[in-house]
C-alpha cells in the first residue's frame, strides 16, 4: 500500500452496521416449507425478496412468520 493510500485509509472510519442499527433480541418464528411431490421432480415453494428491502435484498426465502403465543 502506498504513503497516500496508507494516509486515506487512516483517515477513512469504518461504520458498522451496529453503528446504524440498534440490537434487538430476534423474535421467536416460524417456517413452513411446502413440497410439491406429484411430479417426478419435487418443488419447493420459496418467496423473493424485494432488491431495495435493507435486510437480504433479492434473496430467496422460505414462507414463514411470529410465532402465536398462544399456540407455542
Amino acid at each position: 500500500m502506498t504513503d497516500v493510500a496508507q494516509v486515506a485509509t487512516a483517515d477513512k472510519k469504518e461504520e458498522k452496521e451496529a453503528d446504524h442499527h440498534p440490537y434487538y433480541r430476534p423474535k421467536d418464528a416460524a417456517t413452513l416449507i411446502l413440497v410439491d411431490r406429484s411430479a417426478a421432480t419435487p418443488k419447493v415453494l420459496v418467496g423473493k425478496r424485494h432488491d431495495k428491502v435493507v435486510f437480504m435484498p433479492g434473496k430467496f426465502v422460505y414462507s414463514g412468520g411470529g410465532v402465536d403465543p398462544e399456540r407455542a
